[in-house]
């Protein structure tokens, strides 16, 4: 759901030697899309359903009235409202400060170009969960940025960069050839934290194992013709075509907390069980600093007999503990290099089915 949107697009088409060019740009004052988490498949489900569009409605209309410039400086401000209104488990995605620019160009020689840029001055994602030992909520920071004096001077914490180049012809033999694809992916994002909660998966069981509402006799006859197609001779029209993706990934700074659940051993026909979808966790936290952190891979599709290689540099890394929020690091292990020239890498080779799987090579 979006908070408030402002768009401009525009659209420019020039033809020189046959070449088209088309521009688009949008951009968006804050989005926030909200998730519902807790398990809803209960006798008062339809209730429930009705009491969130409710809340949702009144959350929106409660932000119509702010000023939501003020979100790219400060976007937690829409944590508590949503609370308030809905006390209930749930995700929040929340982005201020959005902007995306789309360029299309296609040559004489039938070549497409597509390039798109994102950039998002500030974002968050955060889980809302109730507390198995009280009735309080408290905030799952899964991605938040630390980086204030960028963000506050406007620059963004997220960037995303895609480009890619194809071509289609003809080779004179009824088949259709698209050449080969070639798409650079490049994700650039600004000192962040990611929380994993490891009693998430608990309170995803719920949401993902629901029950199929999709009537059964549909359901076969949408199978059957699936399998009926599948099986049919292939066309003389042949798409054959290759994608390579070279994708990067890059981050300054980056702080994996690892959160533990407290094991609840009882049964959950035990009357003293808590609900699954209720956190309860430890109150130390182990986290992992990354310094510098470059992650970079190529993607062939198909495969073939290529192996997926993914390469991990990062300048430093450390490894602290701590008894509670906000309290002593303790480190426990400290790594750095001197020169920039060689970082810390590992080498991750993920092979295709007809080979095996590499060791890791961590230099």
């Amino acid at each position: 759901k979006e908070m408030s949107e402002r768009g401009t697009k525009s659209q420019n088409k020039s033809s020189s030697d046959n070449l088209i060019e088309i521009t688009c740009e949008v951009n968006v004052d804050s989005i926030c899309v909200v998730i519902l988490q807790e398990d809803v498949i209960v006798p008062d489900g339809k209730a429930t359903h009705k009491e969130l569009e409710a809340a949702a409605e009144n959350f929106f209309n409660l932000l119509d009235l702010q000023d939501r410039r003020c979100f790219v400086d400060d976007i937690t401000i829409v944590r508590e409202p949503f609370r308030n209104l809905c006390a209930r488990n749930h995700f929040q995605l929340t982005a201020a400060g959005i902007g995306v620019d789309l360029i299309h160009k296609q040559k004489p020689n039938d070549v497409v170009e597509l390039k798109a840029l994102l950039k998002v001055k500030n974002m968050e994602l955060i889980e809302c969960a109730l507390d198995k030992n009280s009735d309080d909520f408290c905030f799952v920071e899964l991605l938040s940025f630390s980086n204030d004096s960028l963000i506050s001077n406007g620059i963004p914490c997220f960037n995303l960069s895609y480009q890619k180049c194809s071509g289609i012809r003809n080779d004179g033999k009824s088949h259709i050839n698209t050449g080969n694809y070639k798409s650079d992916l490049s994700i650039t994002v600004g000192d962040c934290i990611t929380e994993v909660d490891l009693s998430m998966v608990d309170r995803l069981e719920s949401f993902f194992n629901c029950p199929e509402f999709l009537d059964l006799s549909f359901q076969s006859l949408v199978e059957s013709q699936f399998v009926k197609s599948r099986s049919q001779e292939p066309s003389d029209h042949v798409l054959q075509f290759k994608q390579n993706w070279n994708i990067t990934v890059s981050c300054r700074s980056i702080d994996v907390r690892l959160r533990f659940p407290v094991p609840d051993l009882r049964p959950i026909s035990d009357v003293l069980t808590k609900e699954t979808w209720r956190r309860d966790i430890r109150n130390d936290i182990l986290t992992l600093r990354l310094h510098e952190l470059s992650v970079h891979t190529i993607f062939n599709i198909p495969m073939g007999k290529d192996s997926q290689n993914i390469k991990i540099k990062c300048q430093g890394a450390s490894l602290f503990f701590q008894e509670f929020e906000g309290g002593e690091h303790n480190n426990l292990a400290f790594v750095s290099v001197k020169e920039e020239s060689m970082p810390i890498s590992i080498n991750l080779d993920i092979a295709s089915s007809k080979k095996q799987a590499k060791a890791p090579n961590v230099k």
